[in-house]
């Protein structure tokens, strides 16, 4: 296999970037950080995917600086084809897409199911990879717990001629451990013999059981008969007490009968005995009297408010009657005074209309003069002196003054005669009163008259309605009487009926015949005393048989419990599908035996065989042991100048190398850059032992493996590996931070 071109388009912190290698030593250099063990994951993750469990989370390792899915490139050559390995990883195995496809034609190549690249092209797992191709920095070591499919051990053992590169001495064992396993598992205890020497177990456990249990049965079956015996003696004496207690209810029934047709005799006589009408035709009667007392009582309060409203009525007319008389007499006797003519007042008025006419003539004609004055005196004024105007002035108010004196005397006249006048208009007022209270004093004589001769009336009407009153009274009181005697009668009568029916109890008179009827056929054979016997007697004997019964009763469910328990204990012993249990689990337990003892002797065949393989595989690595610790040693003896060459490798890859004297020592006595470089030494000398073919070499991917070499083992390193990639034709893809200048003559 010969890588050819890698291109990375997000993977850790690169992004679109791409390499071109070549055969031989290709050398990546560049300072720490540069991102060369960054190149060499992603190598591996196109062999063999990434892990993203544990600890060591690749996916969140390496997840891309800009974002996005980590995706990449990878051209190879395989057996003279080439081919492009596409991939694109996810934050899990599900969201993983890889394609292989050829590079010439373009067709995809399908892996097998369940590998990845490396698998199917290197036929290396990825353990066998770690150990053996892919060297990182500081981890030359390598691992026991690495190759757990064993690879490694079984390229190696096909050197020696007695195997394939396709059988693998783990993968027997593993199986072989399995097909043990499966027969006897320590562990879990779920192998085959396991679980039939389980069975035979519970099966002599069942058969001794069984023999228990056949114990168990044996004193369950006696107890269950005495149980039985006992039921059937306690069902023939509750037999004998209900038959008992059948003809003491029997002979009751019959005493019970006579009573029945003695009361229905007495409530016959009763029901002739009852007088009519009848107590409900009373009732019926004293409801109406008692409506027609409440009508009349009506009727009496009706009149008797009435007869007082009329009453009521006298009196205020009466007392208006008196005071009329009264104002008549006043006025009379007022009138009577009065003599005055109408003449007189016919010219007192005149004068009166006179006076008023002349005072208002007087008071224009004042007012006239004033005016002429106060004229005079203003026009005056000019001319003549102010004495003469003042003089003017008081004759004209002495004059003013005689006529206003003059007027008040008019005034007073006329005044005197208004009231005359006044005093004639009250006397024709009182004059016409008298007139209208004559006449009410005529209705008032009339009215009280009317109301007399109704109130006369109405008395009459309240005598007659209350004798009406007395007699309904009288009525009702003897219905009353009548019908407490009648209801006394009928509630005799219905009493006597209410224990007649009593004592039917809900039957008729035909079925209390039958009854009787039965009563007497139960009571065939019994003696005429029994029959004789009293009611309370009978009684006590259906009282004494029904509590005798109560007490078997129990008993009797005691016993049916105990023998329920003991049988339903029985058919637990021995359900349905148990028959012949014992005969079937003694011939599985034969079976079982003979089972048990065909599966060990294959697993005593399984074991020598795994015996005879362990030991083979000893020899073998007897065989290839030898080959592999003389190519590490010539390899050892190249990087180290000569010092170290003599080496043994045990089965789990642990060195023992021997010193200058001669002396063997454990790898994990020298430096830690000498144990690198004894590490590399295995590593390279298993990549050219397992390798397909020298036509098909593997490639060594070296991630600057070298850190902790000096610069004499550095060289030699270095030239040692140009030697080796041109005499065996492998790639190397080597990572490097030393930058001295020997880089250019690679």
């Amino acid at each position: 296999m010969v890588i050819q071109q890698v291109i990375i388009h997000r993977f850790g912190k690169h992004a679109e970037q791409s390499w071109t290698f070549g055969e031989g030593v290709n050398l990546l250099t560049g300072p720490n950080e540069w991102g060369k063990s960054t190149f060499f994951s992603f190598l591996r993750a196109v062999l063999y995917g990434l892990n993203g469990r544990g600890n060591e989370n690749e996916r969140k390792r390496y997840a891309p600086w800009g974002g996005g899915d980590m995706s990449g490139e990878l051209v190879f050559t395989h057996q003279h084809l080439t081919y492009r390995a596409i991939c694109t990883y996810g934050l899990s195995r599900r969201s993983d897409k890889v394609h292989l496809y050829n590079e010439v034609s373009g067709e995809e190549v399908l892996l097998p199911p369940g590998q990845t690249i490396g698998e199917a092209i290197l036929g290396l797992s990825a353990g066998a990879f770690d150990s053996s191709l892919y060297i990182g920095q500081l981890s030359s070591k390598i691992q026991a717990g690495q190759d757990k499919e064993g690879l490694l051990l079984q390229k190696l053992s096909a050197l020696t001629g007695q195997g394939e590169n396709d059988t693998s001495v783990k993968e027997v064992e593993k199986r072989l451990k399995q097909a043990m396993d499966s027969l006897r598992a320590p562990r879990s205890g779920n192998g085959i013999l396991d679980r039939l020497q389980n069975r035979e177990n519970a099966c002599e456990q069942t058969l001794a059981e069984l023999e228990q249990r056949e114990e168990k049965a044996s004193r369950l079956r006696e107890e269950r008969d005495g149980f039985q015996r006992a039921l059937q003696e306690t069902d023939s004496v509750l037999a004998e007490q209900k038959q008992r207690q059948k003809q003491a209810q029997a002979a009751l029934l019959l005493q019970k009968k006579q009573e029945i047709e003695k009361k229905r005799h007495l409530c016959q006589q009763l029901e002739q005995a009852v007088p009519q009408p009848t107590s409900e035709q009373w009732q019926e009667e004293i409801t109406r009297l008692e409506q027609e007392a409440n009508k009349l009582q009506t009727d009496l309060a009706n009149q008797y408010a009435q007869e007082a409203a009329l009453g009521k009525s006298l009196t205020n007319l009466r007392t208006e009657q008196q005071a009329t008389r009264s104002s008549i007499s006043a006025l009379s006797d007022s009138l009577s005074r009065r003599t005055a003519a109408p003449e007189e007042e016919d010219t007192l008025e005149a004068i009166v209309v006179k006076k008023k006419w002349f005072y208002l003539t007087c008071l224009l004609f004042s007012l006239a003069v004033v005016s002429s004055v106060v004229s005079l005196a203003a026009f005056f004024a000019l001319s003549f002196p102010l004495l003469t105007i003042f003089s003017g002035m008081a004759a004209a108010g002495s004059i003013i003054g005689g006529l206003l004196a003059n007027l008040r005397r008019i005034h007073e006249a006329a005044e005197a005669a208004e009231q005359r006048v006044q005093q004639q208009w009250n006397w024709k007022r009182q004059k016409d009163q008298l007139k209208t209270m004559q006449i009410r004093a005529a209705e008032l004589v009339r009215e009280i008259a009317s109301q007399e001769t109704e109130r006369q009336t109405l008395l009459q009407s309240l005598s007659r309605c209350q004798e009406a009153k007395d007699q309904n009274q009288a009525a009702l009181q003897q219905a009353r009487q009548a019908w407490q005697a009648s209801n006394k009668q009928q509630g005799l009568h219905e009493k006597e009926a209410a224990l007649l029916k009593q004592l039917l109890e809900g039957r008729t008179l035909a079925e209390w015949d039958t009854l009787s009827r039965a009563a007497e056929e139960s009571l065939t054979g019994c003696p005429s005393s029994f029959r004789q016997k009293s009611k309370d007697a009978l009684e006590a004997i259906l009282h004494e048989a029904a509590q005798q019964e109560q007490l078997l009763l129990e008993k009797r469910s005691r016993l049916a419990e105990q023998y329920h328990y003991r049988q339903a204990s029985l058919d637990a012993l021995y359900p349905e599908d148990a028959s012949d249990c014992y005969s079937e689990v003694y011939q599985e337990r034969l079976y079982l035996k003979e089972q048990i003892q065909s599966y060990q002797r294959k697993y005593q065949a399984l074991e020598l065989v795994r015996q005879m393989i362990s030991h083979s595989f000893e020899e073998l690595q007897t065989r290839f042991g030898p080959a592999l610790s003389r190519q590490t040693g010539a390899i050892l003896s190249q990087i180290t100048g000569g010092q170290h060459e003599q080496v043994k490798i045990s089965k789990d890859f642990s060195v023992t190398v021997w010193d200058e004297a001669s002396d063997p020592h454990d790898s994990a006595c020298f430096s830690g850059a000498t144990v690198d470089q004894i590490y590399f030494a295995l590593r390279v000398a298993l990549s050219q032992l397992i390798r397909p073919s020298p036509e098909e070499p593997y490639p060594l991917l070296l991630d600057d493996p070298f850190v902790q070499y000096d610069p004499r083992r550095w060289q030699l390193a270095m030239a040692f590996l140009q030697e080796y990639s041109k005499e065996h034709h492998v790639q190397v893809l080597l990572a490097t931070c030393r930058l001295d200048g020997k880089e250019d003559s690679i």
